[in-house]
């Protein structure tokens, strides 16, 4: 999203408003911790003279990567305890 945005020189300010976003959402939107909705995306290719796929296919490309699970989330392995036999 930040290179389409940089490719028309504009600040995330002066971009939002022409998405009829605000700049935090364009924040987000770059970021990658939100997605635009499908009328930003819409406005987008109409501005950049692009199909809504091709903006699409920019947005997923520059997305956040697929994350890992952080160490407290993986799965924890109980280990069964034994019990003594008498001899």
């Amino acid at each position: 999203m930040r290179k389409l945005r940089e490719k028309f020189g504009l600040s995330r300010e002066a971009f939002a408003p022409l998405l009829g976003a605000s700049h935090q959402s364009v924040y987000s939107w770059e970021r990658g911790s939100n997605r635009p909705r499908p009328e930003v995306i819409e406005k987008i290719a109409i501005l950049r003279g692009m199909s809504k796929r091709q903006v699409l296919a920019v947005v997923e490309q520059h997305g956040p990567k697929a994350q890992k699970p952080a160490a407290t989330e993986k799965k924890a392995t109980k280990k069964k305890a034994t019990k003594a036999v008498p001899e």
